[in-house]
């Protein structure tokens, strides 16, 4: 890697990981499409339920259809949430640690369509890390093994 970095003449460990972690996210950015694909998806079909719910609340003025539609739609933002949970993991850029954190956590927390602001269990990291899909991290799912689940 020294030989082909050239004039790098300091190339630590650290400039290494940052080169491999680069190469896992890019193999993995075909999952973490899948992933967001679904999401969209299931997001389009209730935004469709919803509106044509609200139409025939106009239409008709009976709110009930309204509400107990709303019982699906919510059920389903629920569902692709514990999905989303279950199919990604986030890479800390500092020690390089792959972890999930509990779900509240995730879900409050700041983030970018590939990355999320945590706290890495490993080394107390507090900033961006990097998502990648949970089922490519080579851990099981179950046992959360060698994943850090905190």
């Amino acid at each position: 890697m020294r030989k082909t970095l050239g004039r790098v003449d300091d190339c630590d460990r650290t400039d290494l990981h940052a080169f491999s972690d680069a190469a896992f996210v890019t193999r993995r950015k075909t999952g973490l499409k899948r992933i967001h694909g679904t999401m969209l998806v299931v997001g389009g079909v209730m935004d469709v339920l919803e509106i044509a719910l609200l139409a025939i609340w106009i239409m008709i003025g009976n709110w009930v259809p309204f509400v107990i539609g709303l019982v699906p739609i919510v059920l389903l933002g629920v569902g692709i949430s514990v999905y989303y949970f279950r199919s990604v993991a986030y890479l800390c850029p500092n020690c390089h640690t792959v972890f999930r954190p509990k779900f509240s956590r995730m879900f409050w927390s700041a983030h970018t369509p590939y990355s999320r602001k945590l706290v890495c269990p490993n080394c107390r990291y507090d900033g961006w890390c990097l998502e990648v899909p949970a089922a490519h991290t080579g851990t099981d799912m179950e046992t959360g093994e060698p994943m850090i689940i905190v």
